[in-house]
């Protein structure tokens, strides 16, 4: 009997160039239900331009993007929010002058049919209300959450970015280094919450910050120069040659 998870999101033959530069090329990976797969590699290898590519906002000049079955690679940012595929961080813009409930309440609402259209009935069903609250109380911020999104920290932001990609109930979470910025302590509260995401959630993490990549990650790729020259385990991540030559600083001792 076997307990692995089926595959949320795969990707084929995936590529997209920028004149004479391939951002990405050629990049084959899968993500699989309740589980965290890291991208790592040096900057310009191509991470965020991948992560654009899955979560829409670019399109590839070649391969396809599968999510739940189903062929995504031509369908826009929204549609594919809406079936469960959400990124966070670079994506999530928040709004500064309104409060923290007042920004997951709204992102709550774009998960639903009629996304958007008028705020004021958003603002008094409960049901959306209650979904913001509970998604507040997980990432640590309930009791901010009457406070305007300008008045808290930059890692109380990142906070309420988290929460406002949950409040959007999706079945993938697309986080581009939701680290950047933070202090040590920050990252260690980060790294927790994004622990306890995963137990129900899939996640694929680009993080500079390698500490928390190898706690959270069941696999690790590594992307050079837009290619994948590795995907494994991070035990085996850590220690081979070839990473460690392109990226971890060269053979350990």
């Amino acid at each position: 009997m076997t307990n692995k998870e089926p595959t949320l999101l795969s990707t084929a033959g995936l590529a997209k160039h920028f004149g004479g530069v391939k951002a990405v090329d050629n990049i084959s990976l899968s993500v699989t239900d309740k589980s965290v797969h890291g991208i790592i590699g040096p900057n310009g290898a191509g991470k965020t331009t991948l992560i654009s590519l899955l979560s829409g906002g670019l399109r590839p000049d070649d391969g396809s993007i599968f999510f739940l079955d189903r062929d995504i690679t031509k369908e826009s940012t929204d549609r594919r929010a809406k079936q469960g595929l959400a990124r966070s961080f670079q994506i999530t813009s928040i709004i500064l002058p309104m409060t923290i409930l007042e920004n997951v309440m709204l992102s709550a609402q774009g998960r639903r049919k009629h996304a958007y259209q008028f705020w004021h009935p958003a603002n008094e069903n409960m049901g959306i209300k209650e979904q913001a609250i509970s998604v507040i109380e997980q990432v640590g911020l309930l009791d901010k959450m009457e406070k305007l999104a300008s008045e808290i920290s930059h890692g109380e932001q990142r906070q309420l970015e988290l929460a406002m990609a949950l409040a959007m109930q999706p079945k993938l979470l697309l986080l581009d280094e939701p680290m950047a910025g933070m202090g040590h302590s920050e990252s260690e509260k980060i790294t927790k919450l994004l622990n306890v995401i995963s137990q129900d959630k899939a996640i694929l993490l680009i993080e500079h910050d390698m500490d928390a990549v190898f706690q959270l990650a069941n696999t690790i790729s590594v992307l050079v120069n837009g290619s994948i020259i590795a995907s494994d385990k991070p035990s085996n991540i850590r220690t081979n040659p070839q990473v460690q030559t392109a990226y971890l600083g060269g053979p350990s001792s």
